[in-house]
């Protein structure tokens, strides 16, 4: 297993916001996001979901995933991701998604999103391997062996 499940994972949560208007980062816009990605517990589900996603990974080397998992600092990681949300979204899209995210249903959301996203990735995994080889069947061609 290579990268690409993980960064699917990432792309699909990602996606599961609704689009919003473009606004440019400010202080503002910057500390709004950080308290999106809080309240919608990223840093805890990413840590999550990279976990199951390194388990997964053959050839690791033996405390590979335990070191890696210590050292990961995901708050690193929503430093990084803070501009692109400053960016994509307005301060009233900020303040609006995080005050659904504090409700009661938006805590629902939260809890089943990562229950969600690797669901959903798994079915994209399967509905692409099954189109993949209906195309190379119409083709003429088999897939390569897995």
């Amino acid at each position: 297993m290579t990268g690409r499940p993980l960064i699917m994972f990432v792309f699909a949560w990602m996606c599961c916001l609704p689009a919003m208007a473009f606004a440019g980062p400010n202080q503002t816009t910057e500390t709004l996001a950080r308290e999106l990605l809080e309240v919608t517990k990223f840093s805890e589900q990413f840590t999550k979901q990279l976990s199951v996603e390194l388990a997964k990974a053959p050839g690791l080397p033996p405390g590979f995933l335990d070191k890696f998992m210590k050292e990961a600092k995901p708050q690193l990681l929503v430093e990084r991701i803070v501009p692109v949300y400053a960016k994509e979204y307005d301060e009233a899209t900020l303040r609006a998604a995080i005050a659904f995210y504090k409700t009661p249903e938006g805590q629902k959301v939260v809890e089943k999103q990562l229950t969600i996203t690797s669901s959903i990735t798994a079915i994209g995994q399967q509905w692409g391997m099954e189109k993949a080889q209906e195309v190379l069947s119409s083709m003429g061609m088999q897939a390569p062996p897995q």
